[in-house]
């Protein structure tokens, strides 16, 4: 069998249709792609316009916490310049007008406020302090670099001393703000505080720097009573009789104790460096507790004697009886008595000698401040003693600014304080002394006692710095 091929009975493909499908699938490709160039471009912007936007935010949050930080700089500086306005300008008053009972402290009704702030309302008693005030810490302009704000600052008055206060404090409001479209304010509150604090709170101290600069031995002792509740026997307590040193504290003899507690300086501070620097051959329980003090107490002079009494010798062999006044080198002697009228006396010397004595009469308050111009003691007890009736240490007073040595060894029984943060001073003899001794070394050679009277916490008291207690911030 042959195979013929078919005829195509003269049909032939169209060329035209064929490219017409080619193009419309080139088209429909073509589309596509430029739908998905636009989606992509889309994303792109979309995610250009979240970086933008994310990039504007961290801008204007830094911008806005640089604000906020120069505005809490300037509340602070605000803070800090009331602060010292405070510690350095302010004036207390003698006198205080104010009610102290209350909390803050009141004048007239109303919170005692010394106001900086615009729109806040001084309450103050003194028209000067006031101005002085209101010019320095009232809208303060403040410029660094292209940035001007200003500072303001109220102070409240919320403690004062008085009664059993012992505590004068302060709450400064301090506003620092920068002006503009952007404004920023920043408030920031601060509580400071000082303490008034008795230069005779140790019923022994020594002013001086010296390893050994306080020595008690012997069987010496110390404790304390309170002469504003009573006498010794009813108030006396094992504790309070705390003693101290810018040097060396040294205890020998194993009846040798401190009732109360021993401050010296830390290690390594000051010339004395042992570890504790205390000195104890007493024995375990010679005292109650070691305190470590930071730095060096510093204890002010006495003020100086104006005009300076005189220097001749002034020798009493009888009974005597001195008003106050101005006297020169005051020896008593021959087993007599020097009486005292109460008030201030100026002495070049004192020396009691042959068992005399020197009284109060009547009962009161004498201060005997001691020039010692080329006297060999300042004051010597070692043959006499003291006789104060009232049984209140703070009614008898020995001052002296001077170096020259103090002997108390014949006070036996004393009541009386004795400041001389110069001189170094002795005791024995096995006596009492009642009150506080305050000098720049202390030597208890022979068994005295030593009854701190808790009394003395308020008396002879001095201001101490202001110490910041309470800080917060806020933004307004």
């Amino acid at each position: 069998m042959i195979l013929k091929p078919i005829a195509n009975n003269g049909i032939t493909p169209k060329k035209g249709n064929a490219m017409k499908q080619l193009n419309h699938k080139g088209n429909t490709q073509r589309g596509v792609a430029l739908i998905i160039a636009l989606l992509t471009l889309l994303m792109l912007s979309v995610l250009a316009a979240a970086i933008l936007f994310v990039t504007q935010t961290e801008v204007w949050a830094t911008y806005n916490y640089r604000r906020d930080a120069q505005s809490r700089y300037l509340a602070e500086a605000g803070a800090q310049r009331a602060a010292d306005w405070l510690s350095n300008t302010y004036v207390k008053p003698a006198a205080a007008p104010w009610d102290a009972t209350k909390e803050p402290v009141q004048w007239n009704g109303t919170n005692v406020v010394l106001a900086g702030i615009t729109g806040h309302a001084t309450n103050y008693p003194d028209a000067a302090t006031q101005a002085t005030y209101s010019n320095a810490l009232s809208n303060q302009q403040v410029t660094v670099g292209e940035v001007t704000g200003t500072y303001s600052a109220d102070a409240t008055l919320v403690t004062f001393p008085s009664g059993g206060s012992m505590v004068e404090a302060w709450r400064i409001t301090s506003q620092g703000s920068i002006p503009g479209v952007q404004a920023s304010n920043v408030e920031v509150k601060v509580t400071i505080e000082r303490q008034n604090q008795s230069l005779l709170s140790f019923a022994v101290f020594g002013t001086g720097n010296s390893c050994g600069d306080l020595t008690i031995s012997g069987g010496a002792y110390t404790d304390s009573f309170d002469s504003s509740q009573g006498t010794y026997t009813s108030t006396k307590l094992d504790s309070g009789g705390n003693v101290g040193s810018n040097g060396n504290v040294t205890l020998n003899g194993v009846t040798t104790e401190v009732n109360g507690t021993i401050s010296v300086l830390e290690p390594n501070v000051g010339t004395c460096s042992a570890a504790n620097d205390v000195t104890n051959s007493a024995g375990p329980g010679a005292y109650q507790a070691i305190t470590q003090l930071p730095n060096p107490q510093v204890f002010p002079n006495p003020p100086a004697i104006s005009p300076a009494p005189p220097t001749s010798n002034q020798n009493y062999t009888a009974d005597t009886t001195l008003p106050p006044g101005d006297y020169g080198n005051v020896n008593m002697s021959g087993n007599k008595t020097l009486t005292l009228s109460p008030g201030t006396y100026n002495l070049n010397s004192l020396v009691l000698s042959g068992n005399s004595a020197l009284q109060i009469s009547p009962p009161g308050q004498v201060i005997i401040n001691i020039e010692g111009t080329g006297a060999s003691k300042a004051v010597d007890l070692s043959g006499g003693t003291i006789t104060n009736t009232t049984d209140v240490p703070f009614n008898m007073q020995i001052n002296y600014a001077g170096s020259q040595p103090i002997d108390l060894s014949g006070g036996s029984g004393s009541y009386a304080v004795v400041y001389a943060p110069n001189s170094p001073i002795t005791i024995s003899g096995g006596g009492a002394w009642y009150g506080a001794i305050l000098g720049k070394s202390f030597t208890d050679s022979g068994g005295s006692a030593v009854h701190y009277d808790r009394a003395l916490l308020k008396q002879l008291l001095q201001t101490g710095p202001f110490r910041s207690t309470s800080y917060s911030r806020s933004k307004f």
